[in-house]
C-alpha cells in the first residue's frame, strides 16, 4: 500500500499550481517548499501534503524522490501541537540546535544537499562543504537531517561550530512504506515526564527541545531564554518605539513571560541605549549588547 503521506512529484506540482508551494531547480533536481501564504494564513490543514513540502527533492525527468526531510512540526500549543501530552506524559526530547537544517542524500553516487527550500543556495553550499569534509555519503534511498552551525550564519544563542546529526529517514520503496523519522541521540537527551521537561526550561540556555511523546505527537518546545532574546534582537522599528516609550505597559501586557533576568536586561537597554541606536543596530549588534548585560548579570553561557 502506498504511503499517502509522502507526496509524489505530481502532488508537489499540484501544490505549486494551487499557490501553496514554490520550487527551485538545480542540476536536474527540483526542490519544493510551502509558500509564505501557508505560514501567514495558517493553511496547513488545507492540503494533506503541505506537511511534507519543506525541502523535498525530486529528479525532474523521472519524478523520483531524492531527498525526504523531516515532516513539518509546530511549536507546543501551536495548531494544537502536543494537545494529547499532559504533565505526566512520558516523553523523549532531543536538544534543538540553533543553526539551519540541511538534508543529505545519495544521488547517483554524489552527495545531494538541500535546505528547507533549495539545493542551490549559499546555505546549501556551506552545508555541503562541511559534510564533504566529513566524507558524508549514505546509501541511496535514505535522507539524513543535520543542523549546521556555521560561522557565517550566527543566530540567537551560542552553539559550537560544526555539524549535528538530527536523524534519519528512509524513502518509501517496494519493500517498506515506513517513512518514520528516527531522531539521532546526540548525547543531550531528556527522558521523563513532560512536566519536568517544561520545568527545566527555567534554567535552559539553549534553543529548546524536539519532543517525542508517548502519545505519538512530535513538537518543538522553545526555551523562554531563546524566545525573549530573539524578541529583543529582532524587534522591528515600530515595536522598538513602543518598547522604549511605553516600557512598563509593554512589559506588563506583552512581555510578562520574559524571564526575570531578561526583564532586567530590557530595563538596561531602554535606560542606557539610545532609541535611535537600537533601531539602527542589526540583530547581531543587538545580540552583542544583550550578551554584555548577560555577563554583568552572570547568566551568559558559552
Amino acid at each position: 500500500m502506498i504511503n499517502q503521506n509522502i507526496p509524489t512529484f505530481k502532488d508537489q506540482m499540484e501544490l505549486v499550481r494551487l499557490g501553496l508551494a514554490k520550487y527551485s531547480d538545480h542540476n536536474g533536481v527540483r526542490t519544493f517548499k510551502y509558500s509564505k501564504q501557508v505560514v501567514y494564513s495558517n493553511l496547513w490543514d488545507t492540503n494533506e501534503f503541505l506537511m511534507e513540502c519543506r525541502g523535498h527533492c525530486y529528479e525532474i525527468e523521472s519524478g523520483k524522490l531524492l531527498a525526504l526531510p523531516p515532516r513539518k512540526t509546530f511549536n507546543w500549543k501551536e495548531n494544537n501541537a502536543g494537545s494529547l501530552t499532559n504533565r505526566n506524559t512520558e516523553v523523549t526530547a532531543y536538544k534543538k540546535y540553533n543553526g539551519f537544517m540541511a538534508c543529505a542524500s545519495n544521488y547517483n553516487g554524489e552527495l545531494l544537499v538541500s535546505t528547507t527550500g533549495t539545493a542551490s543556495s549559499s546555505f546549501a553550499d556551506m552545508a555541503k562543504v562541511m559534510l564533504q569534509e566529513r566524507e558524508v555519503l549514505h546509501e541511496e534511498g535514505v535522507t539524513i537531517a543535520y543542523e549546521i552551525i556555521h560561522p557565517e550564519d550566527p543566530h540567537i544563542v551560542n552553539e559550537e561550530i560544526g555539524i549535528n546529526m538530527l536523524g534519519i529517514r528512509r524513502h518509501p520503496n517496494k519493500y517498506s512504506q515506513n517513512t518514520d523519522f528516527w531522531p539521532w541521540d546526540t548525547g543531550e537527551v531528556f527522558q521523563g515526564r513532560f512536566g519536568d521537561l517544561v520545568k527545566s526550561l527555567e534554567t535552559c540556555k539553549h534553543e529548546g527541545w524536539m519532543v517525542y511523546s508517548e502519545t505519538g505527537e512530535v513538537f518543538k518546545l522553545k526555551s523562554p531564554y531563546y524566545l525573549s532574546k530573539k524578541k529583543l534582537m529582532r524587534m522591528p522599528p515600530a515595536k522598538v518605539l513602543k518598547f522604549f516609550k511605553e516600557f512598563d505597559k509593554v512589559m506588563k501586557e506583552e512581555l510578562q513571560w520574559f524571564p526575570e533576568y531578561m526583564k532586567v536586561i530590557s530595563k538596561k537597554i531602554i535606560s542606557e541605549v539610545w532609541i535611535d541606536d537600537w533601531i539602527t543596530c542589526n540583530d547581531q549588534q543587538r545580540r552583542g549588547i544583550i550578551e554584555e548585560y548577560e555577563k554583568e548579570l552572570g547568566v551568559y553561557e558559552i
